[in-house]
């Protein structure tokens, strides 16, 4: 969604070296400074971003994303909890799920919250993502919230906030 947020904003510049600046912006939950890896034997099997949900606020606001776009996320800002470490992404190399990468990624960030001194992780989920929900459950994780949105090409479903007390 990242991408299509900054699909043709500048015209002639690939949008992946458009997102790379969103990664830049240091004191922000997007900075790369907030982002692991899972390794096995050197390569990269998975990977992880999260923050404080206090953090998606701090920053300047990203004047490159058209309003009608910025429109259209607007209901994630519903979907979350500023006291909670926040899972923004994860992912797992497909050829590596069902191993534990999942499990082992999601128990890191416990680890941040507690560094964090929160007790409180939280992450959204896609309704027709059934296995992820599916793990989060097992680990823990309820539903808060839920909302439906609509991002033409992007998503059209029902998008679940769910947390943790840790």
């Amino acid at each position: 969604m990242v991408e299509w947020l900054y699909k043709g904003v500048l015209p002639d510049r690939p949008t992946n070296i458009i997102v790379e600046h969103l990664f830049t912006r240091f004191g922000s939950a997007w900075a790369f400074t907030n982002c692991w890896m899972a390794e096995d034997d050197g390569q990269v099997i998975g990977g992880m971003h999260a923050a404080l949900g206090s953090a998606f606020s701090a920053g300047p606001t990203d004047l490159m994303v058209p309003e009608d776009r910025a429109a259209l996320v607007e209901p994630f800002g519903r979907l979350r909890t500023p006291e909670a470490m926040h899972i923004i992404s994860i992912c797992v190399d497909s050829r590596c799920r069902g191993q534990g990468v999942g499990k082992t990624l999601m128990l890191e960030v416990e680890s941040l919250a507690a560094r964090a001194g929160t007790n409180l992780t939280s992450l959204n989920v896609r309704c027709d993502n059934p296995r992820a929900i599916d793990l989060y459950t097992r680990l823990g994780y309820a539903e808060a919230i839920s909302v439906d949105v609509s991002i033409p090409t992007v998503y059209t479903g029902r998008i679940v906030h769910m947390t943790k007390q840790i």
